[in-house]
């Protein structure tokens, strides 16, 4: 029986023939040999590696130039700041030149009228009054005119002003030269219901062939009313004196209302600084219930601008001025009122004498402008000293640059952001 091949043992090594190498000539086509490198630079699998490297490389240049185009540093500071404490305090202000403090007045008026019951009647002799507005076209310089000064309408009647007054000149609004103007009441020069007229122009006769006629007029802000000649209902003593303090306390909030709403941003007015005088009106619309009393009231408040107020208060009681100007945000906590005898015109006061008292923090102020002006390519190290130079007002201040491997402040101003620390003012 022949033998199986895989029984035949090799006695010199005594290996299997399954154990003998094959010639490489003799290797069949399924047995393929696995090369001696793993990869080859045109291989797929060669390039990826080179593909993954250049996207690592371009994300690293990508970070670093986002990073370069947000560029900029931001200074945050903390404002030095000081207790302003008054008790009663007497200083004066004045209404024009170069003093220390300045303040101006706004003037307000209205009318108010409240139906009373009346208790009988009685004959009367009523002159018409309303209200008119002044105007000046004349020139910059401002305009008196004295009690009892008359005003023509267009139908020719003849009415008053009861008080003196001074006409504001023109003044420019919008680049453009525009009359001064004030108001006033005016009474009819006679009395009787043919001065009851609706709104009109006036002419001032007193100016009459001179440039003043036709630049100083007036035109009329109310009808005139008022005017009767005959029997009346007639009030109480005591019903009109409890109308008259009605009408007081309703003119008195409503001007102040007023004066809160028209005093311009930059400027503040106090309760105690406003002088109200009240004038009676003729009663009108007379029933057989009773009548309407009416009255008349002119607000005069003082305003001064914030910064002059703020700085002039604060240089009363800061020895060390060397930190600069300063800001009261609170100013609203100060009670300013007038001392001694308050002029029932305050247009016509030069000068005034008021007191304050209470307690308000001054905030000294920088100009951050400036300061980013300073930094603009200076050393993060170098802020420090560049306060301590040019800018005691501040307190303490920390900065941030970025990117953050940066340490220099960008060579743009408009890069560099100045932030205010808020303070427990």
């Amino acid at each position: 029986m022949p033998r199986n091949i895989d029984d035949i043992v090799v006695p010199i090594n005594k290996k299997s023939i399954r154990s003998i190498p094959i010639p490489e000539n003799r290797v069949s086509e399924n047995h393929v040999l696995k090369p001696r490198f793993t990869s080859h630079p045109n291989s797929p699998k060669y390039s990826r590696k080179f593909l993954w490297i250049g996207i690592g490389i371009a994300a690293i240049v990508l970070f670093f130039a986002a990073f370069s185009l947000f560029s900029g540093a931001t200074v945050s500071y903390t404002p030095k700041s000081a207790q302003l404490t008054f008790n009663k305090d007497t200083y004066t202000a004045y209404k024009s030149g170069d003093k220390t403090l300045l303040f101006s007045v706004i003037k307000l008026s209205d009318d108010k009228g409240v139906k009373t019951p009346a208790s009988g009647e009685e004959n009367v002799s009523l002159k018409a009054s309303g209200t008119i507005v002044v105007y000046n076209n004349a020139g910059k310089n401002d305009q008196k005119l004295i009690k009892n000064t008359r005003f023509q309408s267009s139908d020719g009647k003849i009415f008053k002003i009861p008080n003196e007054i001074i006409v504001p000149g023109q003044k420019t609004q919008n680049g453009a030269l525009v009359p001064g103007s004030i108001e006033t009441t005016v009474v009819a020069a006679e009395a009787g219901a043919e001065y009851n007229i609706d709104l009109s122009d006036f002419t001032i006769p007193g100016f009459k062939g001179t440039p003043q006629f036709t630049t100083i007029y007036a035109r009329s802000k109310t009808p005139m009313t008022g005017g009767f000649i005959g029997a009346r209902k007639k009030v109480s003593d005591s019903d009109l004196a409890a109308a008259n303090t009605t009408l007081n306390t309703t003119l008195k909030n409503g001007l102040m209302d007023q004066a809160k709403a028209q005093v311009p941003a930059d400027f503040i007015i106090f309760p105690n600084l406003i002088y109200i005088a009240y004038s009676s009106l003729p009663q009108t619309n007379p029933t057989d219930n009773g009548v309407t009393v009416n009255q008349h009231a002119d607000l005069y408040g003082v305003m001064f601008k914030k910064t002059d107020l703020a700085n002039f208060l604060a240089s009363k009681k800061l020895t060390d001025d060397a930190s600069g100007p300063v800001d009261v945000p609170d100013l609203t906590n100060l009670d300013l009122s007038f001392v001694g005898q308050t002029a029932k015109d305050l247009l016509k006061v030069d000068q005034l004498n008021f007191q304050v008292t209470g307690s308000a923090t001054a905030v000294f102020l920088t100009d951050e402008n400036a300061l980013k002006n300073d930094l603009v390519g200076k050393n993060n190290s170098d802020l420090d000293s560049i306060l301590k130079k040019n800018y005691p007002g501040i307190l303490d201040a920390t900065s941030v640059i970025r990117p953050f491997w940066k340490s220099v402040f960008p060579s743009d101003p408009e890069k560099i952001r100045i932030i205010e620390k808020n303070i427990n003012k």
